[in-house]
């Protein structure tokens, strides 16, 4: 009989190799110019768009990140409005579908 801890355990493990790939795909995607949506992470996300000069998309904000669209220096001014990270969010159909 298995205790209660190999369960969670064997289950954590499980869930972290189905998550893997997803996730892999998300971040290996970096935002460029021509990116019409991104997904911006950072603190107070929604703060840095709009000091970017960007616009936040969707109804609905998360503290450390939003969907955002701009114009093509966009990309440049998040980056130095303090942005952690920035990624094309096109390809979160990926998971979508």
């Amino acid at each position: 009989m298995t205790s209660y801890v190999e369960k969670v355990l064997v289950a954590a493990v499980l869930s972290l190799i189905v998550l893997t790939g997803p996730l892999a795909a998300l971040t290996s995607s970096p935002a460029t110019q021509d990116s019409s949506l991104m997904l911006v992470i950072g603190r107070d996300a929604s703060a840095i768009v709009r000091q970017a000069g960007g616009q936040v998309v969707g109804p609905v904000t998360a503290p450390l990140a939003v969907f955002a669209t701009g114009d093509g220096t966009l990309l440049h001014n998040l980056t130095l409005s303090g942005a952690w990270r920035v990624l094309d969010a096109r390809r979160f159909a990926f998971l979508c579908s």
